[in-house]
């Protein structure tokens, strides 16, 4: 496989060029494919909103749980946990997208974070959240710093969030 159109259509997915995905994949291009980080085009649409090409990588296969790779911030990241970190109106369609196709929403990145604490770190996002917790996430998980979804929401004065979160932990007996 040639690397360099791999990353041109990872490229396509996170700029939301459709018909190019489809074209490197009818030219038989991986759908796994990954840049120097582990990024898929997967990841990428899903970080950008673009659910019609997600639907379209995972109808060809793309792998749902792929993960990225390194020392970066997101090492370990999937694309689940891409499409919680943004703020975007797309991101609870997608992440129900994601977790029908059999995304895992309680796997942790090579930090500990789940996709609902990407969620609370990142975008404060209450409609991702809420996909995520009717997907099956658990808000008790904590990560490697031994903080929940909550303890972050409340850390980056994300109060609508943390609202939410209490919410659900507290009608769960875990708050």
């Amino acid at each position: 496989m040639n690397t360099q159109i791999g990353e041109k259509m990872i490229e396509a997915a996170l700029v939301g060029d459709l018909r190019l995905v489809g074209q490197y994949l009818d030219e038989g291009i991986d759908p796994d494919s990954q840049d120097p980080e582990g990024h898929t085009a997967l990841h990428q649409a899903a970080f950008s909103g673009h659910s019609e090409i997600v639907s379209k990588l995972l109808r060809v296969g793309a792998n749902v749980d792929a993960r990225t790779r390194g020392i970066a911030e997101t090492a370990g990241q999937t694309p689940l946990m891409s499409a919680a970190m943004t703020a975007r109106t797309e991101s609870p369609d997608i992440i129900s997208i994601l977790l029908q196709a059999g995304s895992d929403p309680n796997v942790q990145d090579e930090k500990g974070r789940t996709a609902l604490i990407w969620c609370a770190v990142r975008s404060g996002d209450v409609a991702a959240a809420r996909a995520l917790i009717n997907g099956g996430a658990d808000p008790t998980l904590t990560d490697g710093f031994g903080q929940t979804a909550l303890g972050h929401a409340r850390n980056e004065k994300n109060i609508d969030l943390a609202e939410y979160l209490e919410d659900i932990t507290r009608d769960r007996g875990s708050l």
